[in-house]
């Protein structure tokens, strides 16, 4: 690039400031350009900002008398702003590689450990990605449930009827329940650059593999999509080779998760390189299916996040209702629907496989880590909308619990609490039960009523049934 500019401007400081000046717009998109999202189509957003983008630097370039001091500026941010995300990503990358024990071959199978298996049940937490409540379902998607519900139940499953999320977003979600605990200042989420990190780190050592571990379990990871490359602390991990992350490279991957415009982007079919996040669905259930007749010596906690039914936004097509591979519709519910009748069917799958091949009875936790919405309406709450935060933070949970466990279930139970509870009734344990809070998360912060920047938003009130 910088050769380019230096033959077009004839100048190689006018081309060292033109280029740092790209750099710099490109790797500060997020900040600016993730400001707009709801307001301004990121297309139309794009095209103004590099008409921004190429007015200011006209003007830098007509008007600049000092062009070297003034590269070298420049030149110094732009070192700044890339080391950011390399940083995150080299974080992300060290997470990835951490040494796992034997037990995953190189082509994702499970082996067995060594060990005697005690009399503690085997315990299936598995997370679907935005998978909406009922009642979310039929107001806002025309859609109605009630036959997979009573699938479930016949099954003996207990399905919970008020439940809520505590946090309306992935990767919090994950971090509370995992740690049957709320987040707080001490976790040092205030920093968006560092947030993602920190609660990874919160993930991988998490106070449910703790107490599982120290009674013996073996615990293991199962991921789609994103977090298909983490392995999240866990003894094994059977990661998807399949996902983005791998398919596109460690470039493109930089600059997409870096980037606004790199999101953007990969939109367009030719950067949509890879299976997607369609296959890793299937992928994902195909390898949780096996987990039960693998015999492991030691009782297993198999923590599972399947990107399921939330679309896939980043690609031009995604799993249909027969769970095949589809063309991306413009109707975003449509695609969501679809996915959600696919996750059905190979839930049931799932579950069917699990109850007939364990060699006795599992505990089997179906819960969404968050709800989904595609409504506003008029009243809102610090900007935000009643309705998008109620339907986000009503998720669903669904329990398979053994001799008398969902007897302990209250109905309008959080992910904080679900795990006390479970320790308490199998385990003998005397965890305190949490107050049932939820909050609604802005990712890159929301101005509250003194316009200071927040990441959470309790909506407890406003998500109750």
């Amino acid at each position: 690039m910088f050769g380019l500019l230096a033959l077009i401007l004839r100048n190689v400081h006018a081309a060292a400031i033109a280029t740092s000046a790209v750099f710099l717009a490109f790797f500060s998109s997020e900040a600016i350009l993730g400001q707009t999202q709801g307001f301004i189509k990121p297309r139309y957003a794009i095209v103004i900002y590099a008409l921004l983008v190429c007015a200011a630097l006209y003007f830098i370039l007509r008007y600049t008398n000092d062009k070297i001091r003034f590269s070298f500026i420049l030149n110094a941010v732009a070192v700044f702003l890339i080391a950011l995300p390399a940083f995150d990503i080299s974080l992300d990358l060290y997470l990835m590689y951490q040494p796992r024990q034997s037990g995953q071959n190189q082509n994702g199978q499970i082996t067995n450990h060594e060990g005697s298996k005690s009399e503690s049940p085997d315990i299936y937490y598995i997370i679907l990605d935005a998978y909406a409540h009922a009642d979310t379902l039929k107001e806002y998607f025309g859609f109605d449930n009630t036959p997979f519900y009573e699938t479930l139940s016949s099954k003996g499953f207990y399905i919970v009827p008020e439940s809520r999320t505590n946090y309306g977003y992935t990767i919090t979600s994950f971090a509370s329940s995992l740690n049957m605990r709320y987040l707080s200042d001490d976790d040092g989420l205030s920093e968006y650059a560092m947030r993602r990190t920190k609660l990874i780190n919160l993930i991988s050592n998490n106070e449910v593999y703790k107490f599982l571990k120290d009674r013996g379990y073996t615990t293991i990871f199962i991921g789609s999509g994103f977090f298909a490359r983490h392995n999240f602390g866990a003894d094994l991990s059977v990661g998807d080779l399949s996902a983005p992350f791998a398919q596109k490279g460690l470039l493109f991957s930089f600059l997409n998760s870096a980037t606004f415009v790199g999101r953007a982007l990969e939109k367009l079919p030719i950067f949509s390189v890879g299976p997607g996040y369609g296959d890793d669905v299937l992928y994902t259930f195909d390898r949780l299916k096996k987990i039960p007749s693998l015999n492991m010596k030691k009782p297993s906690f198999i923590f599972v996040h399947i990107v399921a039914p939330h679309p896939d936004y980043d690609a031009p097509y995604d799993l249909g209702v027969d769970c095949d591979r589809v063309p991306m519709k413009t109707d975003i519910s449509r695609v969501y629907l679809d996915k959600l009748i696919c996750a059905n069917k190979k839930i049931m799958e799932v579950v069917d496989e699990i109850l007939a091949q364990s060699s006795s009875p599992p505990i089997i936790i179906l819960q969404s880590d968050h709800g989904q919405g595609y409504t506003n309406g008029n009243e809102t709450v610090n900007g935000i909308s009643i309705n998008l935060a109620r339907a986000t933070l009503r998720n669903f949970t669904a329990l398979y619990l053994p001799d008398g466990g969902q007897e302990v279930i209250p109905p309008d139970l959080t992910p904080v609490n679900l795990f006390r509870l479970i320790f308490n009734h199998y385990f003998g344990s005397d965890y305190e039960l949490l107050e049932d809070k939820s909050y609604y998360v802005c990712e890159l912060g929301c101005p509250d009523t003194e316009g200071k920047s927040r990441f959470f938003f309790d909506f407890t009130e406003e998500a109750k049934f």
